[in-house]
């Protein structure tokens, strides 16, 4: 990453030049991922051959085949390379000029230049099948940890809400009263762990099921 050395610039302008340049690779490895995963061929210039991937991701990353096919393109020693029926190269996709948007149209990632003439088309204008809601849309790899967290901090979320409801506390009120009659060594923390288990079990079957 280049060190801003101008005297005059200011401290808001340099974090948001170094935003820029530390977002733009993750954005346009992005972008070539989400168009590959749709057929899209990869042209490298100096090469004269296209490049199409059948496999982009493996589980909870990227191929490795596609993470070599991102070695050599963003290498700018490779020289020009573009997504088929686009004229942006990704060299030009990693500089600040540029950046990755989603399309008003499909919602999939498109490059708009910064300052210049934006060009109307979308990347998918030469697919006769996108956008197609009944196509799996494509994705990022996705981390089941990720997965585990987000299912855990829903799973509190829900177990809180129930936990403030009137008619909850009512139920665990009337339980605690009848259980303690049947066997008076039963204790509130004994039930209310067992209340919780109970929900937390149902929410896990519901998140399965889905």
């Amino acid at each position: 990453m280049g060190k801003i050395t101008h005297k005059n610039v200011s401290i808001d302008e340099a974090i948001t030049l170094t935003l820029i340049t530390m977002a733009s690779p993750i954005a346009v490895k992005k972008y070539l991922a989400y168009w590959f995963q749709l057929g899209k061929k990869l042209i490298i210039t100096n090469q004269d051959k296209a490049i199409m991937l059948t496999k982009v991701l493996n589980g909870d990353r990227f191929s490795k085949e596609f993470e070599e096919c991102w070695q050599i393109v963003s290498n700018p020693e490779t020289g020009d390379c573009y997504l088929q029926g686009t004229h942006q190269t990704i060299q030009d996709l990693l500089s600040p000029k540029w950046e990755i948007t989603s399309c008003a149209r499909c919602e999939m990632p498109v490059p708009m230049i910064e300052i210049g003439v934006q060009d109307l088309s979308c990347v998918c204008d030469d697919l006769d099948n996108w956008p197609n809601n009944e196509l799996p849309p494509p994705r990022e790899p996705v981390s089941n940890q990720q997965q585990l967290s987000e299912i855990r901090q829903s799973l509190r979320a829900k177990l809180n809400q129930k936990a403030n409801k009137p008619s909850l506390k009512a139920e665990i009120t009337e339980n605690n009263s009848n259980n303690q009659k049947k066997n008076p060594q039963i204790d509130d923390r004994y039930l209310k762990q067992l209340v919780i288990r109970q929900i937390t079990e149902a929410e896990l079957k519901r998140h399965c099921k889905k």
